[in-house]
């Protein structure tokens, strides 16, 4: 799907090289957004795979419509139309990112996280507050790296281009290592390099470009409760459930298999 990438607290060099390291996510297009956040430089920059909305109603980065928030967003959100009636105003288009970035707009970015049912990673700057918000889904699907050096935040969906951005010495992280050796995989939110994190599923991060500071914070809770009907009912409800999580994701404006 799309490719995301941006920087808060430094000004890129050469903003249309590092697109093109992310071209092949994005074959549809390409955008970028240049601005200022806390009074620092800050760039966002998106290479499109259109699925939703063809037209350049939903093309990234994306402005909400009262000019405070800019969005670069990937993956899908399923339930996205259904968030919608709670936005006043009216659309572009009918993408979900620009009822994403309505909905930051509308109602803020802690209380418009728990509501979205999807995949996806996305980078938000709100202008008015001055901060970087990073966000990925809660079961992980959509990845999102970043690199913090206290004065800047560079974030992206590949490595890859996290080091075009920001460049750093591909030092190895021995402990990293040793967990990728025993479970096959690095849980997050390190990787194997030691100047790179990726941040946990169902997590945010915060960053102020303008003091440095840095927060991360869960916005999902376990469900602790339990099915308590029989086996038919249990069978009967899990079809159900199935049945609307693949109506909820053929959610698309271009042929798919």
């Amino acid at each position: 799907m799309c490719g995301i990438i941006g920087i808060a607290g430094r000004k890129p060099t050469k903003s249309k090289d590092l697109l093109t390291v992310l071209a092949h996510r994005g074959p549809d297009g390409q955008g970028e957004w240049n601005g200022r956040l806390g009074g620092k430089p800050a760039w966002f920059g998106h290479t499109r795979l259109a699925i939703v909305e063809l037209s350049e109603a939903g093309a990234q980065p994306m402005h909400s419509r009262n000019g405070r928030w800019v969005v670069s967003f990937n993956g899908e959100i399923y339930n996205h139309m259904d968030l919608r009636k709670r936005l006043s105003g009216e659309f572009r288009g009918h993408s979900d990112t620009e009822t994403l970035v309505e909905m930051l707009a509308q109602h803020g970015f802690e209380a418009t996280l728990p509501l979205l049912n999807g995949m996806f990673a996305f980078a938000a700057a709100d202008l008015e507050q001055g901060l970087l918000y990073l966000a990925r889904d809660p079961f992980g699907v959509k990845p999102v790296y970043y690199r913090n050096k206290g004065d800047a935040l560079a974030f992206s969906y590949e490595m890859r281009a996290l080091r075009s951005l920001s460049p750093f010495a591909a030092e190895v992280n021995g402990e990293a290592l040793q967990t990728f050796l025993t479970l096959r995989y690095v849980p997050s939110p390190d990787t194997l390099l030691h100047e790179v994190k990726r941040l946990p599923p169902g997590h945010w991060l915060r960053f102020s470009p303008a003091s440095g500071g840095l927060a991360t914070g869960c916005y999902i809770e376990p469900t602790h409760a339990r099915f308590t009907g029989s086996f038919d009912e249990a069978s009967e409800a899990y079809r159900e459930v199935l049945a609307g999580a693949v109506k909820r994701q053929l959610m698309s404006d271009v042929p798919m298999g």
